[in-house]
């Protein structure tokens, strides 16, 4: 529930927990090498990446914990942020594997081989793999 809970705060800005049936429509997977982790419901995606071979910006004022350990993309936002959190998305969940998409309202992640791709329905979200990342 502590993934819930973190994610809900970080992509919608609320402060109190999910309800129990936004929580059951969380879906948390990880890519099959184990390097991208990623949950998403019908509000936002986040995925998590633990080696990368970029850098992310600098790390805003603003923010008071971890800072672009991954990418994140809301149902109606207009492209990929940097996110700002001090838990992770690592490991949860089951593989994905490479070809497959997991759709949670108008959201969908992709597991590729060169990565994982998350984009909501205006077609705006982000591409996170080792060698680079690519917000659109």
């Amino acid at each position: 529930m502590r993934h819930v809970a973190a994610l809900t705060v970080l992509l919608t800005g609320l402060i109190a927990a999910p309800s129990a049936a936004r929580a059951q429509e969380l879906f948390a997977f990880r890519s099959p090498s184990g390097n991208i982790g990623c949950q998403l419901d019908a509000s936002a995606a986040r995925c998590d990446i633990r080696a990368r071979d970029w850098s992310p910006p600098p790390k805003p004022a603003g923010c008071e914990v971890d800072y672009g350990q991954g990418l994140t993309i809301s149902r109606t936002g207009s492209r990929g942020r940097f996110v700002c959190a001090g838990d992770t998305a690592l490991g949860a969940g089951p593989t994905l594997a490479y070809g497959r998409t997991v759709r949670r309202g108008g959201i969908s992640c992709t597991s590729q081989r060169s990565g994982v791709t998350c984009k909501n329905a205006r077609g705006h979200g982000f591409r996170l793999s080792r060698e680079s990342h690519r917000r659109f």
